[in-house]
């Protein structure tokens, strides 16, 4: 007798905030010295701390020429320290809002030209920027040749590259990505036997062999819905409605556990002191979260594993303690502005 396929049968997480990326492009990107970048008027490096624009009179930037590929995807982070009235941008990429307020920033772009630039806007006051990161984001590229298991460093047929891909390119004829209308941004999943065409390019997000579940959560809810916009008329008889734009927003309960700082890293610096003495600090972080939430991650012939796959930001959360308790925390997430979630159904051979 056939399976049911019933979602639920059990389920499982995955948090991943590591994308593959290349080595930074910035030079001097702590301003540990006054060289290297180039300077509008109005912008000053404080050796060693910052790079400070003030009493800025019309736009003016500072910026490093020559380190950007155009068309290629970046993660920037900008960690700025101050900013007086006034707005800031990004130069160089496109999809990059301006912005108005300073704290550490995190941004997924492509890249539009090859000279980086941070721009004061015309009546910014002041604004202080402690230091900055360009990364590109790496991809695995299809050569019509390779399995996904060789692009992720095995052999064929290892399983090395068994897990959750997001599709970066398409090859304008003949992708092997197969399904109705690929996109870039589109998530998949693949036991690693999948072979790219020349440009059908992916980034890794969760490769199974690589990364652990994640032990301490103990449930995930998704909540999906739709603007209801009123579009009643007077002239009629009875109230009408049209469904506007979809929205997502999740929550996660764990237990706290020590060995795990992914959420918790999100909102505060962490401090670990080893038995012997020695101190590591982790920073907060925005750095980008990929979250894979199976609705049914039994892996048996013939059965279905679903799941929820995107890039998210964590909203909130919580942490306590009580007396008998198996110390509990919850945290709130919607999918990241620039991107979607997306269910997979894998159907089990």
């Amino acid at each position: 007798m056939a399976k049911s396929r019933l979602i639920g049968n059990d389920g499982a997480i995955y948090l991943q905030p590591i994308v593959n990326l290349g080595d930074e492009v910035i030079v001097n990107p702590s301003f540990t010295s006054d060289t290297v970048w180039d300077k509008d008027s109005d912008w000053t490096i404080n050796v060693g701390e910052q790079a400070v624009a003030t009493a800025v009179n019309t736009d003016t930037s500072i910026s490093q020429t020559s380190v950007l590929v155009v068309d290629t995807w970046y993660r920037v982070i900008i960690d700025v320290d101050s900013l007086g009235a006034g707005t800031w941008e990004v130069e160089g990429f496109t999809g990059i809002a301006v912005q108005n307020s300073s704290g550490i920033k995190t941004f997924t772009a492509k890249a539009t030209g090859t000279t980086f630039g941070i721009l004061a806007k015309t009546t910014t006051t002041t604004m202080a920027v402690n230091d900055v990161s360009v990364k590109e984001m790496l991809s695995f590229e299809g050569d019509n040749s390779d399995t996904l298991d060789e692009l992720a460093g095995g052999a064929a047929a290892s399983e090395a590259g068994k897990g959750f891909y997001q599709v970066t390119s398409v090859a304008a004829t003949g992708t092997n990505f197969t399904w109705t209308s690929p996109e870039v941004g589109d998530y998949f999943y693949n036991d690693g036997t999948l072979v790219p065409d020349t440009d059908d390019n992916c980034r890794p997000v969760i490769l199974l062999t690589d990364v652990d579940e994640d032990a301490s959560i103990k449930s995930f809810e998704i909540s999906l819905s739709k603007d209801k916009v009123d579009v009643t008329a007077l002239s009629d008889d009875q109230k009408s409605y049209r469904m506007g734009k979809t929205d997502a927003s999740g929550t996660l309960t764990a237990i706290t556990v020590v060995s795990n700082d992914t959420i918790k890293n999100r909102f505060m610096d962490i401090m670990d002191v080893s038995s012997v003495g020695a101190f590591t600090m982790t920073r907060l972080t925005n750095d980008e979260l990929y979250f894979v939430g199976y609705l049914n991650d039994e892996e048996t012939s013939g059965d279905t594993m679903a799941a929820v796959i995107g890039k998210i930001e964590i909203e909130s959360g919580s942490l306590g303690a009580a007396d008998g308790s198996a110390q509990e925390f919850s945290a709130s997430f919607a999918p990241a502005s620039d991107d979607r979630l997306q269910l997979i159904n894998i159907d089990i051979a």
